[in-house]
C-alpha cells in the first residue's frame, strides 16, 4: 500500500536569524510535533545552500514531512489534539503563514536503496533513511504551470546517474487539508552527505538538468533531512 505523506513548506520570519529559526523549529516546535497521536513518521528538512542550484533554492527554508496511516487522518490532522494544544498557535512565532504551502501526497518509490553490485564509498552499501538520523536530499517541487506528465519513465535512471541512493516521487491526493494542491508533485532524491550529492551532480549535470528542468514555477532545494522517527 502506498504511504501517504503531508509536506509543509515554510518561510522563515524575517526577525529571526537562520540559526535561531532552525533551532526553534527543532525545539520546542519539533519536540511537540513528534507527539501527535496520528503521526506515523516525522522528518524535518532544513534548507542548505549549494552553488549547483539557482536563487530559488532559498525561497523556502523548511520542509516538514509527516506520514499518516490513511487519507482521512491527513484530512483531519488540523484537529489532532496535540496540534491544536501546542502547534497551531506556535507556527506564527517562527514561520510566515501567508507564504507557506501544504501538499498531501502518495509516495511512489522508484529506487529504495543502493543498486546491487555498485561500487560505493565505504558504508554507502549499508545506507538507508531508516538507519541514518541525518541524510541529504534534493527536493523538487513541480509548479502548477509545469508539465502534467512530469513523472518521466527514465527518472530512476537519471537519479542513478547522479549517484542518488533513493528516489521517491510524490503525487497529490484529493483529500487535502489546504484546499486544492498548489503543486503537481514532488521528487525526492537521497544522498548520505552533501559531498556525495555534489560529486554526483558534477559528474552528471545533464541528468540533473533533465530531472529538474522544464517544471514551470518550481522550487528545487537541497536540505538536511533530520528524522525524528
Amino acid at each position: 500500500m502506498a504511504r501517504v505523506k503531508l509536506f509543509g513548506v515554510g518561510v522563515r520570519k524575517p526577525h529571526l536569524s537562520p540559526e535561531d529559526f532552525h533551532d526553534y523549529w527543532r525545539h520546542p516546535h519539533g519536540t511537540w510535533g513528534l507527539h501527535m497521536t496520528t503521526l506515523r513518521g516525522y522528518v524535518q528538512s532544513h534548507q542548505i545552500h549549494t552553488d549547483l542550484l539557482g536563487p530559488e533554492q532559498a525561497r523556502f527554508e523548511l520542509v516538514a514531512e509527516l506520514w499518516f496511516d490513511n487519507e482521512a487522518d491527513i484530512s483531519n490532522f488540523r484537529t489532532e489534539p496535540v496540534l491544536v494544544k501546542y502547534l497551531l498557535e506556535d507556527e506564527p512565532n517562527f514561520t510566515d503563514m501567508t507564504q507557506n504551502i501544504m501538499i498531501a501526497t502518495e509516495e511512489e518509490v522508484l529506487t529504495s536503496g543502493p543498486p546491487p553490485g555498485a561500487k560505493l564509498n565505504p558504508g554507502d552499501d549499508m545506507w538507508s533513511p531508516q538507519n541514518r538520523p541525518l541524510s541529504v536530499k534534493l527536493l523538487h517541487f513541480i509548479g502548477q504551470d509545469g508539465p502534467t506528465d512530469w513523472a518521466k519513465p527514465n527518472d530512476a535512471a537519471l537519479s542513478r546517474d547522479l549517484g542518488a541512493l533513493r528516489h521517491v516521487r510524490c503525487h497529490p491526493i484529493k483529500r487535502h487539508p489546504g484546499g486544492a494542491p498548489r503543486l503537481l508533485g514532488v521528487q525526492e532524491l537521497w544522498w548520505p552527505t552533501v559531498r556525495a550529492f555534489r560529486t554526483g551532480a558534477l559528474a552528471a549535470p545533464r541528468s540533473l538538468a533533465a530531472l529538474i528542468g522544464d517544471s514551470g514555477r518550481s522550487v528545487t532545494m537541497l536540505v538536511q533531512a533530520e528524522r525524528f522517527f
